[in-house]
Order: structure tokens, then sequence, then C-alpha cells
């Protein structure tokens, strides 16, 4: 994959995420996410990351968080269902603000899509 910034292209490193909705150890978790990053970091020069992921309650935002922090990344969001039917999932108003804060924030570093029939 190759991210276009203006007039060059800089390889982009693609990465989903899918996990548990309630975590344990959660710092354990983190410091798992950020060794992992460092590492792909280390072998591949630092690439800008493009994550993917559903934005669901626990693993999913833990690690899109993570990956957020670093420079040049970006978020693409596939919905399986229309957003209004989603967010029918998250029951508690913290969860669904906590979703907003990553689906919707405005600015270059994220991307929404939707994939539905």
């Amino acid at each position: 994959m190759v991210l276009d910034c203006g007039q060059q292209n800089i390889p982009m490193i693609n990465l989903g995420v899918s996990g548990h909705r309630f975590l344990l150890e959660e710092s354990k978790i983190v410091q798992g996410i950020k060794a992992a990053l460092d590492a792909i970091e280390a072998a591949f020069g630092s690439p800008p990351f493009r994550v993917v992921s559903q934005l669901a309650e626990g693993a999913d935002r833990l690690a899109v968080k993570q990956i957020l922090k670093r420079e040049n990344s970006k978020l693409l969001v596939p919905l399986p269902l229309p957003l209004d039917d989603y967010l029918t999932d998250f029951l508690d108003p913290a969860s669904r603000a906590d979703f907003y804060s990553l689906y919707g924030q405005p600015g270059p570093r994220h991307r929404s899509a939707h994939f539905f029939g």
C-alpha cells in the first residue's frame, strides 16, 4: 500500500485490529501493542500506519488509540451496518462518546468508510 502525500508516495503499513471486548491488565496489553509497533517501525523504517478497525469496545479501541499516536497514522472504519444501527451495540453513553471521539475526529489523519449491503 502506498500513501499519497502530495508529490511523494510513501510506503504504508496496514494493520487490522480485532479483539476481545472485556480486557484484563490493560497496561500490559498497551505495552505489548507499543512493543509490536516499535518492532514494525524498526524493521521497516517508521512508515506511516493505516489501522483498519470497526472501533468495537475493548481491544479494538485500545489498539487504535496507540496506533494513532504514531506520526502520519490513519484510520479506516469499515462499518458492517449503517452507523445508527451499528451504534445500538454501544449502550453506555461513555462508550458512544469514545466511539465518536475516534470515528468523527476531523483532520487528515482519519478516514471513514461504510461497507454494507
